[in-house]
């Protein structure tokens, strides 16, 4: 990409970025898709697949619409299949700090969104408190994924006042319309 004059050096590391984020998730990496079940009974425990049937049992139970149900049993088996690959013992055994890696792994090697993780983290908090009955501690030290900035969606009086006094003539006309002043 750099053979051309006019590319700018953040359009380069973004498709660095990208070609890393590919090469992570589709060559060598955990696939971050969504895992049928057989997909995890596979590769983990028959205790996993009776975990996630409590879990699911639960959500029920607690009237979870079925796109919540859906999604908090997705991460759970993400999370599963993270634990499986990462630690490669017995998966039923979890504790906070695998939630913590897993988050931070969103975070870091998925560039998840903030509200992504968020949600994850919702799913686990779920299954640690209500299916395993597991307080989740320690988890301070999480890498969080950033909010992005948000612009404002009105400017206040004063910041019209100095937007239109570095205008003049017809811009100032169409400002002015504009903002009502």
């Amino acid at each position: 990409m750099k053979v051309r004059e006019n590319v700018s050096d953040g359009l380069i590391k973004q498709a660095r970025d990208a070609l890393t984020v590919y090469l992570y998730q589709y060559k060598d990496g955990i696939r971050f898709r969504k895992l049928r079940l057989e997909q995890v009974q596979a590769s983990v425990s028959s205790k996993v697949v009776d975990v996630l049937s409590e879990m699911k049992h639960l959500m029920r139970v607690k009237h979870y619409s079925y796109g919540t149900e859906q999604t908090y049993l997705d991460w759970a088996k993400r999370f599963f299949a993270y634990v499986n690959e990462t630690k490669k013992t017995d998966t039923t055994v979890c504790d906070g700090e695998d939630v913590k890696n897993f988050l931070s792994h969103l975070a870091l090697r998925h560039r998840v969104s903030s509200s992504t993780q968020n949600q994850a983290f919702n799913a686990l908090l779920f299954l640690f408190r209500e299916v395993l009955k597991q307080d989740l501690n320690n988890l301070a030290g999480t890498v969080r994924a950033k909010r992005g900035m948000r612009l404002p969606v009105v400017l206040s009086v004063e910041e019209i006042k100095r937007l239109l006094s570095h205008l003049s003539g017809r811009g100032l006309l169409i400002a002015q319309l504009l903002y009502g002043s």
